[in-house]
């Protein structure tokens, strides 16, 4: 390469870069996107739940009548889930579906009335 055309090179590398950058960004839009169809309160209430029984991610499922891998996108909130899946839920830890939506400092609140 001469001197002369590294300023062109540069150039060229710079609008690959950019576009590059575009790339990333969209992709991680859409990841962040996937992840929003969710509920991150009844997430956060899951994994606390289950970890407080002590029991894994098929266990929950089996209880649940669901898959692990169904099971494992509520708990990460990348999928919402239907009225049945969510009472199913409810019935597996034994809670009512109120306390599986609601954010926890506010269970407190649930429980004194």
């Amino acid at each position: 390469m001469r001197v002369d055309e590294v300023p062109e090179y540069i150039e060229e590398l710079e609008e690959k870069v950019a576009k590059l950058e575009r790339r990333i960004e969209s992709s991680q839009l859409k990841n962040i996107r996937r992840r929003e169809n969710g509920d991150p309160i009844l997430g956060l209430n899951l994994t606390r739940l289950r970890k407080e029984h002590g029991w894994s991610t098929r266990k929950v499922a089996a209880k649940a009548e669901m898959s692990q891998s169904f099971y494992c996108l509520i708990e990460d909130a990348r999928s919402g889930c239907s009225l049945v899946k969510l009472r199913n839920l409810a019935k597996a830890f034994n809670v009512s579906v109120e306390e599986l939506t609601t954010h926890p400092d506010e269970q407190q609140h649930l429980q004194e009335h």
